[in-house]
């Protein structure tokens, strides 16, 4: 699940991702892996001001425990206030950041999904399509054109596999020289288990935990296996056309209103000007029996006294 965490940095330990520790109003020590904007399209490497040991953060992401670890896992930075001694000037009050959850479900052996990936960096949803695009996996960004995909209970896991008519073919994991690459074959070779944090399913190959999506510091839409660890934008299954976050806006500051000026009538004779400063203003009159109008507001009364309200 994605929450808000607010903490202070003890350490950014990586530069380029942005992992960091901060320590929560308890004292309890939190380890975030990949920071990025209020709105997740730029890494922390990339980004103007950058946060540092001894600011305090907020950061909106996926919390969980990883090896007995608390931790948030992409966490776009949506507060920052800068510590003591630190160049970093404190970030102006921002709206609560857009969730880009795809709705994403976990899959039920034989039923069918679209695999969908929210691409930051283009801030859009897209879809497992079939078919390679030299040695990645194509996508679309159209919905109603994604291939359905579909899990397969096996010893340890899951295969994950599409059909393309009446013929199944598995996605597998395949080892090349020093890459890892994706390939439809008719043959399951790679077992899954499900990431009940990241939400999609992962394999172990060599010792690290890969899923199926692309980098996060780059605009690419094919889809191939890619380290856990790099924080990569990745693939899940949905049931339904996901809707893109919305960036949100600045906020602005209101204009101040004109003060109007009111004028006071008895029967239709002015009988002097009342300016409305925002304060009650009080217009006696003479009898209770007389139409008073207090022209400008169009207010028409019967009665011995008014308040005019700004």
């Amino acid at each position: 699940e994605k929450y808000y965490v607010t903490g202070v940095i003890t350490e950014v330990y990586n530069t380029q991702y942005g992992n960091m520790k901060i320590k929560d109003a308890e004292g309890n020590i939190l380890t975030v892996y990949g920071t990025y904007s209020a709105d997740g399209s730029t890494r922390y490497d990339d980004l103007a001001k950058k946060p540092v040991a001894g600011d305090t953060v907020t950061v909106y992401g996926i919390v969980g425990q990883y090896s007995g670890t608390s931790q948030v896992k992409n966490g776009w930075i949506v507060g920052l206030v800068a510590g003591e001694g630190s160049t970093t000037p404190d970030a102006p009050t921002t709206p609560d950041a857009p969730s880009a959850d795809a709705g994403a479900v976990k899959p039920v052996p034989g039923t069918a999904y679209k695999f969908a990936m929210y691409q930051g960096k283009k801030a859009a949803y897209y879809y497992l399509k079939g078919g390679m695009n030299s040695y990645y996996m194509e996508t679309t960004a159209t919905y109603a054109d994604a291939i359905n995909v579909f899990v397969e209970e096996t010893t340890g896991g899951f295969y994950l596999y599409v059909m393309e008519g009446t013929t199944k073919t598995y996605i597998n994991m395949v080892v090349s020289g020093t890459h890892v690459n994706g390939a439809y074959e008719a043959a399951a070779t790679t077992v899954y288990t499900y990431n009940e944090e990241l939400k999609t399913l992962e394999s172990q190959v060599n010792g690290e935990a890969y899923i199926l999506g692309t980098r996060s510091d780059n605009t690419y839409t094919t889809v191939g296996p890619v380290k856990v660890s790099t924080n990569p934008f990745y693939c899940q299954f949905v049931t339904a056309e996901p809707k893109a976050p919305e960036t949100p806006s600045t906020p602005t500051t209101p204009s101040t209103p004109t003060t109007p000026d009111a004028t006071a009538l008895k029967n239709s004779i002015e009988t002097g000007t009342v300016t409305v400063d925002g304060k009650v203003v009080t217009i006696v009159f003479e009898a209770p029996v007389d139409t008073y109008t207090i022209a400008s507001l169009g207010a028409q009364v019967r009665v011995d006294s008014i308040d005019v309200y700004k």
